[in-house]
């Protein structure tokens, strides 16, 4: 799986890795986190004397990680039965999303 990370006007999905403030601006993070993310071994960095980079690789698959097992037609059918629940309708035993 491939990402392109949009930062401003500027594409930088050909660069290898990407600034602390540029992965928490792809992530939608503050940059303080991905520091306290890196720090804990969360989030790998490469360090370049004083200044650290986060591989894009890295990011992808936190990315792909968070997505394991992640079902939309179970999130669809939570969400319907929620308002079936409150129109006071009974809640159907299944209600499956075609793929």
């Amino acid at each position: 799986m491939q990402f392109g990370f949009v930062l401003g006007e500027d594409m930088i999905s050909d660069t290898l890795v990407l600034s602390v403030s540029e992965a928490a601006q792809a992530l939608g993070l503050s940059d303080d986190l991905v520091y306290s993310l890196t720090e804990r071994g969360d989030l790998p960095c490469l360090r370049f004397g004083r200044r650290k980079v986060i591989p894009r690789r890295a990011i992808e698959l936190v990315i792909e990680k968070a997505m394991d097992g992640f079902d939309p037609n179970s999130v669809l059918m939570r969400l319907a039965s929620d308002e079936d629940r409150l129109a006071g309708n009974p809640v159907p035993s299944a209600r499956l999303v075609g793929r």
